[in-house]
């Protein structure tokens, strides 16, 4: 029985790889990512690793991590989708290892692989994997950490160890001291509640944390020659800005302090709530796994492990304490959440996480269904979406069938995470497919590309913001005064620019027109065909002779 479950999650797993891996087939979506793949890319021209540039400006917000890792895969395969997503895919690919080696290890091979496959199934690394920005890297790089630690604690392999710190520096590197509040936290509360003193004072840390600060000094050089040393500048209205202060305090710590002038001041359920969807499939039986934890906690006063809950409980808190928060920021817990969920779900075969299954199921299965009626609807092909369901539905009825092999419950997890698969693989190469007809920096960035337009000729007038992907996607950074009259040959411009021209210049002639939509904030009136019109703004590549 044991080996078929493990066959079918090892299958699983892999299909899910493969979605990320596909996935390089959807565009790079602005605001975010499109800056950062941009940045990259003029990274891996100028060959400034150290002192990060947008546009040529000093840039201070990111820590370089994803810059560097994504400007050498650029460098090798050119400025595509493929290599800008390539690194952070690859680093998360081992992050599952990671998880598989530290949790079999904490239980047993097949938590191990229910581990596995809640995450890399869950729907927020589908997301990221789509829309690749800093937080995949940083979830990845701290589950490393936390992982390889732990393992050198337990067999003293010099190997984790090594592995363990770099990713803890890279992980420093990637979004700042969450990091490091991560693994501090979820370690130091397992060793702490276990009365493991030996490895809460061990002496060897020492060399470990000396393997990050050995790594942590070309990017701290970088930004004190960058910023520090250069009192005279002012960076993003910021006078005088230390870069070290920033990303070692101000960037993280000085959200909850209010020293950050980021503030949105979400209440501290606001992550917790995010996790419905975040987490789908698994967040039913997460939210029953978390209660059931603490309850046994508290009554039984002993747990094999206090890392996945225990740690969750405290990023949780210092994550919910900032003033500015954003849904992805509770990414980083998501390896931790799927160990508590699979934990439960094999420890508790009974009728009512076969329910919360089930229930889970039939929200996977309606999703495509809403998709299917509400979204591009004019641009579905219908006989793909047949013979896709018929797929889905005749391997769930042959799942039922291998009842010899598999129990009812386990069957329901197998189910549970295909139909997951099945819907991101839908979302991947229709939804998100057609989505980007709609990114209109990408479109216009490509038609830019495709017909050589030198970027000297062309001018931007009163564009709305989030144009990022236009220069990853035109291969060049395109510099003008976005308010100025324009002079060059070619305008990219709105509609009320584009009137505005026609009333100052003999002859605006346009030569391509761009439909767009911000669509990271999608809404019900553009997702539904007949009111998506109303929603949608327009953008112009114009010639202007005069």
């Amino acid at each position: 029985m044991k080996n078929n479950n493990f066959l079918l999650y090892y299958i699983l797993i892999i299909l899910s790889i493969a979605v990320y891996i596909s996935a390089y087939k959807v565009d790079i979506m602005d605001v975010d990512a499109a800056q950062y793949a941009n940045i990259s890319r003029e990274m891996s021209i100028s060959n400034s690793f150290l002192q990060v540039y947008e546009q040529g400006k000093d840039y201070l917000d990111k820590p370089p991590f994803l810059f560097w890792v994504s400007a050498l895969s650029i460098k090798f395969f050119g400025a595509t989708n493929f290599a800008y997503k390539f690194p952070s895919i690859c680093i998360f690919i081992f992050a599952l290892y990671s998880l598989f080696l530290f949790v079999k290890k904490l239980y047993d091979t097949e938590t191990a692989l229910l581990s596995v496959l809640i995450l890399c199934s869950s729907q927020a690394i589908f997301l990221m994997t789509n829309d690749v920005r800093t937080d995949l890297i940083l979830m990845s790089l701290t589950l490393i950490s936390i992982a390889h630690i732990y393992l050198y604690t337990q067999n003293k392999k010099v190997v984790d160890f090594i592995i363990g710190f770099v990713a803890l520096a890279f992980g420093l590197m990637s979004k700042g001291p969450i990091c490091l509040i991560a693994v501090s936290a979820s370690l130091g509360i397992h060793f702490l509640l276990k009365k493991d003193w030996k490895n809460i004072f061990n002496y060897k840390y020492l060399f470990g944390i000396g393997i990050v600060l050995i790594l942590l000094l070309p990017m701290c050089w970088g930004l004190y020659h960058q910023f520090d040393m250069h009192p005279e500048k002012t960076v993003y209205g910021i006078e005088s800005p230390s870069g070290l202060k920033f990303f070692f305090w101000t960037q993280s710590f000085g959200r909850i302090t209010g020293e950050s002038s980021w503030a949105n001041n979400m209440g501290f359920h606001f992550l917790f709530t995010n996790i419905l969807w975040a987490f789908f499939p698994w967040s039913l039986v997460f939210i029953v796994a978390f209660i059931h934890n603490i309850y046994t906690i508290f009554k039984n006063k002993t747990t094999n492990e206090y890392i996945s809950i225990g740690g969750f409980i405290l990023i949780y808190i210092a994550l919910g304490s900032s003033k500015y928060q954003l849904p992805h920021y509770i990414f980083i817990c998501f390896p931790l959440i799927a160990i508590i969920t699979a934990n439960y779900l094999k420890q508790h075969s009974n009728i009512f996480s076969s329910i919360l299954l089930l229930i889970s199921i039939l929200l996977a299965l309606i999703t495509p269904l809403f998709v299917i009626n509400f979204v591009f609807t004019s641009n579905i092909t219908y006989w793909y979406l047949f013979i896709f369901l018929v797929i889905v539905l005749a391997i769930s009825i042959y799942f039922y069938q291998k009842k010899k092999e598999l129990n009812n419950h386990k069957n329901l997890i197998v189910i549970c995470a295909f139909f997951a698969i099945s819907l991101n693989i839908f979302l991947t190469h229709h939804f998100y497919k057609n989505l980007l007809e709609y990114q209109a920096s990408s479109m216009i960035g490509k038609y830019i590309s495709k017909n050589k337009i030198d970027a000297k000729d062309i001018d931007t007038y009163k564009l709305y913001d989030g144009i990022n992907a236009i220069h990853y996607y035109a291969q060049q950074v395109i510099i003008s005064d976005n308010w100025a009259e324009p002079t060059k040959k070619y305008v990219i411009t709105t509609l009320d620019g584009w009137n505005e021209l026609k009333q100052k210049n003999k002859e605006v002639v346009v030569i391509k027109k761009f439909q767009s939509f911000n669509i990271t904030k999608l809404n019900k009136d553009f997702l539904y065909e007949k009111t998506r019109a109303q929603k949608l703004k327009y953008y112009y590549l114009v010639s202007l002779r005069n």
